[in-house]
């Protein structure tokens, strides 16, 4: 798959879908319950 070049008003979306991402990654090794932090942080990103 080619990748464009992010837009500027992307890049603060790219990282927040990234940081969702790792959390989900400590949650998963860790086993602590992010589950609220996660909701936020999607809720954020979807708007």
């Amino acid at each position: 798959m080619v990748r464009r070049p992010l837009l500027e008003f992307e890049k603060p979306l790219i990282e927040l879908e990234q940081q969702i991402e790792q959390i989900r990654q400590l949650a998963r090794d860790s086993e602590v319950d992010v589950s609220q932090q996660l909701l936020q942080l999607e809720t954020l990103a979807a708007r």
